[in-house]
């Protein structure tokens, strides 16, 4: 016997009135069991909704003729049939701020699925992928089995923490539309490995190591990803996650935050140390043709994530020459070695142009808020495109030499660190932090630097 949602009273969740499955008098015939069947036809759609806070529920079939469910338990569904409507069904850990899951075994077309908040996950186990629409949003993750439809639809919402759409079956093109495509977001695929990834002006394809997958129809949010990160899905899948890079990085000077390319001798910038403003001597720069090098390893950049030193630091993924150096408790650690796979990443890329800023003495300056430092000429002007007479035909990002350290350790205005206890105390520092999972990404920077708002790692320690 089905069993009837209906609309009668309301639980305040979060700050919004929702129409709870664990209260009985939501129900014809009492709160839902394993191995029941549900009907919902949910009047005016949005909130109030239904709102799954059983921990862990299977259910025959599911009907959803209007509205939408947010599950914020374990739902494991046989049948979902949706109406003409296009109602929604999702899990969300967005409210709950714990872990949802949703599956579905098998449905019928007409329905918005999707995955809402860092934690959700929606798994799609139907043999056939019928044309839906779907969603992932703040950190959510769909994942389907079947080989998609051309009619299905795969649409980001574009809030941080960005979503993932991963494809366990996908066929060499997929038709259905990738809306809302922003640098954050994620697809996963099968492989072990990711070689390229290509984004077009309204296509993309990705290059593993079982073949290509082209995404046909791709339309981009804001600033076009040009490179990209891999790292191991949950989903035992290999992930792929988009980004940009270093052009564009933002450097506190005296004008605000300004972008490293817009940045001019004459400029004054934030010195750190200094605890003031600094002229800018001169700015290095170089693209590279990473493709081409034939130590491709040496001048691919380093993304260090936005939040992976803590909140706001660095307050957007910020991209590194492998290294550069960031400034942690007094030291100066090369980005290299800070390198965790997650939060910080190595990014294969075929072409970057990096920039270099030069001080009158060598300092530490603000890049998207993270403490790094500034250029100190140790022999190596040859690496840039502007830095004298000769340039070195293959730039070395990544090595600095024996001359170059004993000018750091003459010249450099802390110590440069890559073993001992600073580093181990820095690492363990960003892969907690990783492993936390719940960082901020949010990018709200005064327009002058305060430092007093910096937590103690970044600022040298008392003498």
């Amino acid at each position: 016997m089905t069993n009837t949602f209906q609309q009668t009273a309301t639980t305040t969740v979060d700050g919004f009135p929702q129409y709870l499955w664990s209260n009985a008098a939501n129900w014809k015939n009492g709160v839902p069991v394993n191995g029941g069947q549900v009907s919902f036809n949910i009047v005016g759609g949005g909130n109030p909704s239904g709102y799954d806070d059983i921990a862990n529920l299977y259910l025959d079939s599911l009907t959803l003729t209007n509205g939408e469910i947010g599950v914020a338990g374990t739902l494991t569904v046989a049948t979902v049939t949706f109406g003409a409507s296009s109602p929604s069904l999702y899990s969300d850990s967005i409210l709950s701020g714990a872990p949802s899951a949703l599956t579905i075994d098998a449905m019928n077309t007409g329905g918005f699925i999707g995955a809402f908040g860092a934690g959700a996950v929606t798994s799609v186990l139907a043999t056939a992928d019928p044309g839906e629409v779907y969603q992932a949003d703040e950190g959510g993750e769909v994942v389907l089995s079947a080989t998609p439809n051309a009619g299905s639809g795969y649409y980001y919402q574009n809030s941080i923490p960005a979503g993932t759409f991963a494809f366990r079956s996908p066929s060499a093109t997929i038709s259905g539309i990738l809306d809302g495509v922003a640098i954050g977001d994620s697809i996963a695929l099968p492989g072990s490995f990711v070689s390229s990834v290509t984004f077009g002006t309204s296509s993309m394809s990705v290059v593993t190591n079982l073949g290509t997958t082209t995404f046909s129809d791709v339309v981009y949010s804001g600033t076009k990803p040009t490179g990209y990160t891999v790292s191991a899905d949950p989903t035992g899948l290999e992930r792929v996650t988009f980004a940009c890079f270093v052009a564009g990085t933002r450097i506190s000077t005296a004008r605000g935050e300004i972008a490293v390319e817009d940045i001019a001798v004459g400029d004054k910038v934030w010195a750190q140390l200094g605890g003031g403003l600094a002229p800018v001597t001169w700015v290095g720069h170089r693209k590279i043709n990473c493709a081409a090098h034939p130590k491709p390893h040496n001048v691919w950049p380093v993304r260090v994530a936005a939040g992976a030193f803590g909140v706001a630091r660095p307050c957007r993924d910020l991209f590194l020459s492998p290294d550069h150096a960031i400034y942690v408790d007094g030291v100066l650690i090369p980005v290299k070695h800070l390198i965790n796979g997650r939060s910080i990443a190595q990014v294969p890329m075929d072409e970057v142009t990096y920039y270099h800023v030069e001080l009158p003495n060598h300092e530490v300056l603000v890049a998207e808020n993270l403490p790094t430092e500034s250029y100190l000429d140790t022999g190596d002007r040859a690496n840039f495109a502007n830095g004298g007479d000769l340039i070195r035909l293959f730039p070395d990002f990544s090595t600095r030499t024996p001359d170059a350290c004993a000018m750091l350790e003459a010249y450099g205005c802390v110590p440069l660190v890559v073993t001992g206890p600073a580093l181990k105390a820095a690492r363990m520092w960003v892969n907690a932090l990783a492993a936390a999972a719940d960082r901020s990404a949010d990018c709200q920077i005064a327009s002058n630097f305060d430092p007093s708002a910096a937590p103690a790692w970044a600022y040298p320690r008392s003498a």
